[in-house]
């Protein structure tokens, strides 16, 4: 679902269905786009910098 809800959704389905913490421990198995991945790639590495 994270996979579809990252490259399809829009804001309101992010903030509905994305957990932050979850998508940090599925983030190396998600299988996305390059673009996509990249875009949401700062944050995901900011996230995790900052729960260290």
């Amino acid at each position: 679902m994270y996979e579809i809800v990252l490259r399809e959704g829009g804001p309101e389905d992010v903030l509905a269905y994305v957990d932050g913490a979850l998508l940090i421990d599925l983030w190396p198995e998600l299988v996305l786009p390059r673009d996509v991945r990249a875009a949401w790639a700062g944050v995901v590495e900011s996230a995790v910098e900052a729960a260290a």
